[in-house]
C-alpha cells in the first residue's frame, strides 16, 4: 500500500511545484507583453491569479505523462498503483480540469475589471514596424510618438522626415508588434519555443471550449484524457527503463501532436470528410454531436489509441516476464 499513497503524494507535490513553475513562466511572458523599453514592469494583483489558473490545466493535462515516468523507476505493487492512478486520472478530468477552467473564467473577469496600467513607448529608441526604421525623439503621449522615418523601403524621400505616429492599440503600428506593445520586446522574444508552447495552449483552449459547450461536450473530450492517461500501460513494456520512458514520451507527444493537427486547416478536408463519413451528409445523422460540439471522429481515435497503449502495454509487460 506504500507505493500507491506514494503515487497520490507525487500527484499533490507535482500539481503544487507545477502550478507555482507554470505561475513564473506565465508572468515572465505576460509581464512581456506590456512591457516597454527602457521602462519597468508592473504586476497586478488580477494578472497574478490570472496567470495562476491559466497555467493549471497545462499542468494537469502532464499528470499522467509524470506519474508514468514516475511509476518506471518505482515498480512495486503494479495493482494496487493502477487502480489509484486510474482513480487520479478520472478526479483529474472529471473534477480538477473544469473546476480550473471555471477558476479562470473567475480570475479574467476579476483581472478585467482592473485598470491596465497604459505604458507609453519611450524616446530615445529605434523600432521598426511595416518596413519602416523610425527614432522616437521622446516618449509617446496620448499614443502618439513624434518620430523621425530614417528608412522607408516603399519611398526614399521619406529619410529624414519627422511625423506623429498613431501608437494606439487600433493602429497598424501596434498590429505590427502583436502580441506585444513594444516592437523591441518582440524582437527579443523571437527565440521563444512556439512550436512546443502553441501546442499546449491550443489543447488547453480545446478543452476549455469543450468544457463551455455544455456536459455532453466535456464528456467526450475526455476521450482525450484517456487516451493521455493510457500512456500508463507503457510503463513495463521494455526491462529497461530509459526505453520505457522514450516510449512514454512518443507516444505522448503523438498523442498531442494529433489531437492539435486535427484542429489544423490542413486537416480540415480530411475533418470534413471523416465527420459526413460517421454522420452523414451535413450530419443529418448527427445533430446531437453537432448540436454539442463534438468531433465524434477525435474521440474515437482516442479510445482507440488509448485502448492500443494499454493492451500492447500489457501484452509487452507479460512477454518481459
Amino acid at each position: 500500500m506504500k507505493k500507491p499513497v506514494t503515487i497520490s503524494l507525487y500527484f499533490l507535490a507535482f500539481l503544487i511545484f507545477g502550478s507555482l513553475l507554470g505561475l513564473l513562466v506565465g508572468m515572465n511572458f505576460s509581464s512581456s507583453l506590456s512591457m516597454v523599453a527602457g521602462k519597468g514592469v508592473f504586476f497586478s494583483k488580477g494578472l497574478v491569479i490570472y496567470t495562476l489558473f491559466d497555467g493549471i490545466p497545462v499542468v494537469l493535462l502532464l499528470v499522467g505523462i509524470v506519474l508514468s515516468v514516475y511509476k518506471v523507476r518505482h515498480g512495486a505493487d503494479p495493482v494496487g498503483s493502477a487502480i489509484v492512478y486510474s482513480s487520479l486520472c478520472a478526479v483529474t478530468w472529471i473534477v480538477l480540469m473544469p473546476l480550473s477552467f471555471e477558476a479562470r473564467k473567475f480570475a479574467y473577469e476579476e483581472k478585467s475589471r482592473e485598470d491596465d496600467q497604459e505604458l507609453e513607448l519611450s524616446g530615445g529608441y529605434f523600432r521598426e514596424s511595416d518596413g519602416k526604421l523610425y527614432y522616437f525623439l521622446q516618449d509617446a503621449q496620448d499614443q502618439k510618438a513624434d518620430v523621425l522615418v530614417l528608412n522607408d523601403v516603399n519611398s526614399k524621400m521619406e529619410f529624414g522626415k519627422e511625423m506623429i505616429l498613431d501608437v494606439s492599440s487600433a493602429s497598424s503600428f501596434a498590429a505590427d508588434a502583436k502580441p506585444f506593445k513594444d516592437p523591441l520586446i518582440k524582437d527579443t522574444m523571437a527565440d521563444r519555443p512556439e512550436v512546443v508552447t502553441n501546442v499546449f495552449v491550443a489543447i488547453r483552449n480545446q478543452a476549455a471550449s469543450a468544457w463551455n459547450c455544455g456536459i455532453w461536450s466535456w464528456l467526450f473530450f475526455c476521450g482525450f484524457g484517456f487516451a493521455i492517461c493510457a500512456c500508463y500501460g507503457l510503463v513495463h513494456s521494455s526491462s529497461w527503463r530509459l526505453v520505457n520512458i522514450l516510449l512514454i514520451f512518443s507516444y505522448s507527444t503523438f498523442v498531442m501532436w494529433f489531437n492539435n493537427f486535427y484542429y489544423s486547416s490542413s486537416f480540415s478536408g480530411a475533418r470534413k470528410f471523416l465527420g459526413e463519413l460517421m454522420l452523414g451528409e451535413n450530419y443529418c445523422r448527427g445533430m446531437f454531436f453537432v448540436d454539442n460540439c463534438v468531433e465524434l471522429p477525435l474521440f474515437i481515435f482516442n479510445l482507440i489509441i488509448g485502448a492500443v497503449a494499454l493492451i500492447v502495454g500489457i501484452l509487452l509487460s507479460k512477454r518481459e516476464r
